[in-house]
């Protein structure tokens, strides 16, 4: 006999079935008094009245119901109700109107790398936020990712992925979209909060390349890719990508958990620091078609000539805000009878819209306020960015605070061009300050630093920056460094002002550059006696670099002394080459003078 779904659930008027899955029925409904669609979803029957050792299945339904109830977020579908009848347990939620980010992806179209960044911060925010209330939700996928109406974007399918996921073989199949599970999942280890931020770089790797990191045309191919290839870079399927952003991304696809971002803020954090890098928005290639899925969202009923758009989208989804907004307000005062004045709210901004309108309440002063100051922002830091890149070894990263106040920092090759870079962006108009930390690097080592300041990392600091080493003439140069904290291969170089590199650690008698972790390593000696190198000319201003990886950089043993343009493309191949191990990087001034 064919389904037929229930004209009504409790109070709740069904109006059709929107999704389908192993566990239940999604159902399009409408609550009379509240006036407004809901989505409810209903847990089987079978299940809800199992006596096998199964039956904790409802229970767990139940719990997951009183979580999801805890997430009050602009970015997490809120939960309305839990409620049960003799033979149903269902769960009532938000129903947003709106286009899933799968739906977007199905049609290829184009958005902006500013837009994605939005995009997986809004995802990270919503996970922060329900990780702090104890809820992992293990199905991260673009199918439960919703653009409401407003282009905000909505988590769905909070705690109803968790039972699935714990019970795979109750319906003999996997549950969710295999291409978007962590290695943890795939294998039946216990999962935490780190799954769900796995799954995220996942989503975050397609928006960039129009790839999926893990591919195959079948559950066992994508299982080995997941739990076996290395993702290529995304700089190498999307050129205008920047390296920094690769090092974020593959340490947030690392296949160990304790690898990976360990919390969303921190994910969220990399975003932040990395972003300033990158280049400017720009479409990218098609994407392929997202995994299938099992629970299977019907189409919308809407005129097929309705395209969800990317930056097109959101643009004209803004502009139509605003216009809306004009118009509600205009209304107020055309309609309002004769002698009687508008009330003005208590509150210091009047909301415009009633609950719901356009997805969210929208205040036309904050508005205007962020729009305005958005497009301000952006367009002095990029004036900012143009005259930083008509210095041929610069490195500049800009914040602007409210006051628009300018912050500089990063390098420059001479303290004559960090003074003409500040005095340029003083005259820039709308600028209040400028506050400038940029330091002085010579042009040797400026494709040092570019190479490695990705991988700079604070937990494997052992160089002073405020106070750099200082050595004269004759003395030798020993260090004593420690490992980071995992087993690693150790690279240490000296980079010399006339064009060349000395490898300090492995060299052509200490070949051995793999220690455990936490180990101190002496360079060059314990003593003078001991030591193997003294200071010499040239002197000034040289530079130090410490390296660990627990891949090896090299294939092959490199010469002690060799030019530092060689070695940096070799060091440059072998890093893209090992893009998804684990690196640490610090480096630091050497200052050197004669007697």
């Amino acid at each position: 006999m064919a389904f037929r779904p229930p004209k009504k659930i409790g109070k709740y008027q069904v109006e059709r079935v929107i999704g389908q899955g192993s566990m239940g029925v999604v159902y399009l409904a409408y609550d009379p008094f509240m006036e407004r669609k809901v989505a409810i979803k209903t847990l089987r029957n079978d299940l809800l009245h199992d006596e096998s050792e199964d039956s904790q299945i409802s229970i767990r339904f139940r719990g997951e119901a009183k979580a999801y109830g805890r997430l009050l977020h602009p970015n997490i579908v809120t939960c309305y109700s839990y409620d049960e009848t003799d033979d149903l347990a269902y769960i009532v939620l938000e129903y947003v109107e709106g286009a899933t980010l799968k739906e977007f992806f199905s049609k290829a179209q184009d958005i902006e790398l500013s837009q994605s960044f939005d995009i997986i911060k809004e995802i990270l925010s919503a996970l922060k936020y329900a990780h702090s209330k104890g809820v992992i939700h293990r199905d991260i996928k673009p199918a439960n990712l919703i653009f409401s109406e407003s282009g905000q974007i909505k988590v769905t399918d909070f705690g109803i992925a968790r039972i699935d996921t714990q019970h795979l073989t109750h319906t003999g199949s996997v549950v969710g979209s295999p291409g978007f599970m962590s290695p943890e999942q795939f294998t039946g280890r216990t999962v935490d909060h780190r799954t769900d931020l796995f799954s995220v770089a996942v989503i975050f790797y397609q928006l960039l390349t129009r790839k999926k990191p893990f591919r195959g045309s079948d559950l066992g191919e994508i299982l080995h890719s997941v739990l076996s290839e290395t993702p290529q870079a995304p700089s190498l399927l999307n050129p205008l990508l920047v390296k920094e952003l690769d090092r974020v991304v593959l340490k947030a696809l690392n296949k160990k958990p304790e690898d990976r971002y360990q919390s969303a803020e921190a994910f969220i954090d990399a975003l932040d620091k990395v972003r300033p890098f990158c280049v400017t928005d720009r479409s990218v290639d098609k994407i392929d078609e997202a995994d299938e899925t099992l629970l299977t969202i019907e189409k919308s009923d809407e005129p097929e000539t309705k395209k969800v758009r990317g930056k097109g989208f959101f643009s004209k989804v803004s502009m139509i805000s605003f216009v809306i907004v004009v118009s509600v307000i205009i209304a107020v005062y055309v309609f309002t009878l004769p002698g009687q004045p508008v009330q003005k709210s208590d509150k210091t901004i009047e909301r415009i819209f009633s609950e719901g309108a356009l997805g969210s309440d929208i205040l036309l002063e904050e508005y205007a306020s962020q729009t305005g100051r958005k497009q301000f922002t952006a367009s002095l830091n990029e004036s900012i960015k143009s005259l930083a890149n008509t210095y041929k070894c610069a490195r500049v990263d800009v914040f602007i605070t409210p006051d628009n106040a300018v912050q500089l920092s990063g390098y420059l090759a001479t303290d004559k061009e960090v003074t003409s870079l500040n005095n340029k962006v003083k005259l820039l108009s709308g600028v209040t300050d400028v506050a400038s930390t940029l330091e002085v690097r010579a042009k040797p080592f400026c494709k040092v630093t570019e190479l490695l300041a990705a991988y700079q990392s604070s937990e494997f600091s052992v160089f002073s920056k405020n106070n750099p080493l200082q050595f004269k003439e004759g003395e030798s140069l020993i260090l004593n460094i420690t490992s980071p904290s995992y087993d690693a291969y150790v690279y240490v170089d000296y980079f010399l002002l006339d064009g060349t590199v000395v490898h300090l650690l492995p060299n052509a008698i200490e070949i051995e550059n793999y220690f455990s972790r936490n180990t101190v390593v002496n360079i060059g000696g314990n003593n003078k006696k001991e030591s193997r190198w003294a200071i010499g000319p040239p002197f000034g201003k040289e530079m130090i670099t410490l390296i660990a990886s627990d891949i090896p950089l090299f294939t092959e043993e490199r010469p002690e002394v060799e030019s530092a343009e060689v070695y940096l493309k070799a060091l440059s191949l072998g890093l893209n080459e090992i893009s998804s191990a684990e690196v640490s990087v610090d480096y630091t001034v050497i200052l050197t003078q004669a007697n």
